[in-house]
């Protein structure tokens, strides 16, 4: 469930950061050392981030304008098979595959960018729930139905045991509740 209260009400998504993905390893890391690339993040059309690489033998060397410089490692992890390399964060060493940018690459834990649902409201939560609990238990789509509606006139879509589905209707209900008494009290 999101944080509703530790954070400002709109953050910046994961997806609109300019980002370092595991793909992204091999191709940069397995050029010779000292091989140059230009990597560029656009959003939208638009170009956000352009910076000039090097392949190093400790990770990828990345400078930019007005004076950047970062110097991303890299680890490996033996596997049954063979080896797997991952990025370093390189502002808490933990080993990981996306580096997100933000005044430098950093990884999920530092940067904290937002999921879609952590920028909505309790209610956008609670409705996002009623839809999720009947497309899951009474196979409707997420948009056919009416979010007040009661759970007890919906089609039976995959045979449920019996205390299954009264329990499914009950959560239903006690989130339809507070749905409506937060319309009432102008929480949304």
């Amino acid at each position: 469930m999101a944080n509703f209260h530790n954070h400002p009400r709109i953050r910046r998504r994961n997806y609109e950061y300019p980002r370092l993905i595991p793909s992204d390893i091999k191709k940069y890391m397995s050029p010779p050392n000292g091989c140059r690339h230009l990597l560029s993040w656009s959003i939208n059309g638009q170009l956000v981030l352009e910076l000039d690489a090097t392949t190093t033998p400790y990770g990828l060397d990345l400078k930019g304008s007005k004076g950047f410089q970062q110097l991303i490692p890299t680890a490996w992890t033996k596997l049954k098979n063979g080896a797997r390399q991952w990025w370093l964060c390189p502002e808490c060493c933990r080993r990981c595959g996306v580096l997100y940018f933000d005044n430098g690459f950093g990884c999920r834990h530092c940067i904290k960018p937002a999921y879609e649902c952590q920028n909505g409201s309790r209610t956008d939560y609670l409705a996002r729930k009623i839809r999720e609990l009947r497309a899951k238990e009474f196979k409707q789509s997420e948009s056919d139905h009416d979010l007040l509606e009661s759970s007890h006139t919906m089609p039976d879509g995959v045979p449920l045991i019996k205390n299954k589905r009264v329990k499914v209707q009950q959560r239903i209900q006690a989130l339809q509740s507070e749905l409506m008494f937060s319309f009432k009290h102008g929480g949304f």
